[in-house]
């Protein structure tokens, strides 16, 4: 038996993107799933949703929030609302290739032990053309707390998480579901399912994460470092630092490697003016040789 999905997606005045989302969701190839659209203080769009509530969208909630409440209000209440025994959002700005859950649920029901599995995710721009930005991190739970690798509708999860307690933290802004991610660390493994099946939207029209503002971001990641620092016990902790120090060292090595690419061409480029330069003196030789015939075919017409 197939076990109900529910996918939770947050909207507010972008119905062109959420037409997309939605259609992505009713063209999954796993046949059971419940979708909920939880739109915050923007236009009533719910004849959208159940215009495209087709296919293996069994059913479909739709709440609409008169005055904009906030990311993370918006979320818990699509939390709240779950009737799924799995549960993943999908915001509405970004959409799901059509084997992403099947392959989601049937990984996580291969291995019980574990409470939330998650996928690789694609970058592409407004126009939909592939970015280098990829994510494809295999679970490391004290790389999390230093960097957010897995984007929200990356990852499926057990709804036995909210039974044991982890909720959105509403006094962050941006990075809530960093913040989701780490208190289901703190309770499970996480399964990587190698392979790209779902698309992140990063443009000016997307929501936040890449894009944050960087004011909103600082205060939010002061909020979750406080938050989450003080309850590493000293050996993760240790390994925190020298996770950061890892990637410190890295930075620096692939900065080397970038100048030294950069002296490269810098040198490419004055032998490329020297070329050039070279070119221009062959060119008037030429002309001087191209004069001197001249001069002697008059002479020899006098002669």
């Amino acid at each position: 038996m197939n076990k109900l999905v529910s996918v939770i997606t947050r909207t507010q005045n972008r119905p062109l993107f959420l037409r997309e989302a939605v259609r992505s969701v009713a063209t999954q190839t796993y046949p059971n799933i419940e979708l909920i659209v939880i739109n915050d203080g923007g236009p009533n769009c719910e004849q959208l949703v159940r215009e495209e509530s087709t296919g293996h969208i069994q059913q479909f909630t739709y709440k609409q929030i008169e005055q904009q409440s906030g990311r993370s209000h918006a979320a818990n209440i699509g939390l709240g609302s779950c009737n799924g025994e799995f549960i993943i959002f999908l915001d509405d700005d970004d959409w799901f290739l059509p084997e992403h859950i099947e392959k989601l649920v049937r990984s996580i029901e291969s291995h019980p032990d574990s409470l939330v599995a998650y996928t690789a995710i694609q970058c592409v721009d407004s126009e939909k053309k592939k970015l280098a930005i990829q994510f494809k991190t295999p679970f490391n739970p004290i790389l999390l707390i230093a960097s957010n690798y897995i984007p929200i509708h990356a990852a499926l999860f057990s709804k036995k998480l909210l039974q044991l307690g982890c909720r959105i933290d509403e006094s962050l802004e941006v990075y809530e579901d960093w913040d989701f991610w780490i208190q289901a660390s703190m309770l499970t493994h996480f399964l990587f399912v190698d392979g790209f099946s779902a698309i992140y939207r990063i443009s000016d029209d997307s929501g936040f994460g890449v894009n944050a503002d960087s004011q909103m971001a600082y205060n939010s990641s002061l909020i979750l470092f406080n938050k989450w620092l003080p309850c590493l016990p000293q050996d993760k902790l240790s390994d925190l630092m020298r996770c950061v120090q890892k990637n410190f060292v890295n930075e620096q090595l692939l900065q080397n490697k970038d100048q030294d690419i950069t002296n490269k061409d810098l040198a490419i480029t004055h032998k490329d003016q020297e070329i050039s330069n070279l070119d221009v003196e062959i060119i008037h030789k030429d002309q001087k040789i191209s004069n001197l015939d001249v001069e002697i075919t008059h002479k020899d017409q006098e002669i």
